[in-house]
C-alpha cells in the first residue's frame, strides 16, 4: 500500500507504526483509560486531515465538550 492510500495522524512516530498512517476507509477504535489522550489524538488527526473527508465519533456526552448555551 502506497502513501496515498493512508490518513496520516502528523503524531510524531505514530504513522510510521502504521506503515504511514491509517488506511484509507478503516474504522478505528481507540481504547482507554479516562485521562491517555484519547480525544486529543482524535481531534488532532481530525484538524490535521480538515480537508480530506475524515470522520470522528467520540463516545462523550455532549456537556463532556462545555456548557450549554
Amino acid at each position: 500500500m502506497d502513501q496515498g492510500d493512508r490518513v496520516r495522524t502528523f503524531i510524531h512516530g505514530f504513522d510510521e507504526k502504521l506503515g504511514g498512517g491509517i488506511p484509507e476507509g478503516a474504522i478505528v477504535l481507540l481504547t482507554g483509560e479516562p485521562g491517555t489522550m484519547k480525544s486529543t489524538i482524535a481531534f488532532n488527526i481530525l484538524y490535521q486531515n480538515a480537508l480530506r473527508e475524515v470522520r470522528i465519533s467520540p463516545e462523550e456526552r455532549a456537556s463532556a465538550f462545555g456548557p450549554k448555551d
